[in-house]
Parts: structure tokens; C-alpha cells; sequence
């Protein structure tokens, strides 16, 4: 895969998780309407865990976290 492929990956997951939070700062969404939008949980920009030990991942401003096995908290970082 090339640079720009992944870019454009990223910027589609990006996408679609400003897309599904709308006019919200956090939303849970269902892994099926999540990966039926086109992301790929594969694309990030960077990872840290949680206190409770989840793995949060990034797409430049925006993160998704799974909860239990068909859900995902999306949401966007405060940047300030």
C-alpha cells in the first residue's frame, strides 16, 4: 500500500467518524453501521490506553474506542 492510499484511508476514517458524531462531541455507534460507512479500524494515527485499559485510537482529531463487542464510542479531542 502506498503513502497516498493510506493517507486517503485515514481521511476517509476521519470522515465518517465527523460524520456519525454530527453536531456531538462523543456518540456510541454499532460496529455494523460503523463498518458498513466504509472505515477500516486498521487506519490511525495514534493509540494510548484508557484508565480502564481500552485501547483508544485516533484519526488526527477523532477517536474511537470499542465498547463490549458490537459497539464503538466515537469522538473528537479537544484540540485547546
Amino acid at each position: 500500500m502506498h503513502v497516498r492510499e493510506i493517507n486517503q484511508a485515514l481521511m476517509r476514517n476521519r470522515q465518517i467518524i465527523l460524520e456519525l458524531l454530527g453536531e456531538n462531541r462523543t456518540t456510541l455507534c454499532s460496529k455494523k453501521q460503523l463498518y458498513n460507512s466504509g472505515f477500516s479500524a486498521q487506519f490511525f494515527t495514534g493509540s494510548r490506553e484508557s484508565i480502564s485499559k481500552s485501547i483508544i485510537r485516533y484519526c488526527y482529531e477523532t477517536g474511537f474506542m470499542r465498547v463490549g463487542s458490537e459497539s464503538y464510542l466515537l469522538f473528537i479531542e479537544d484540540m485547546g
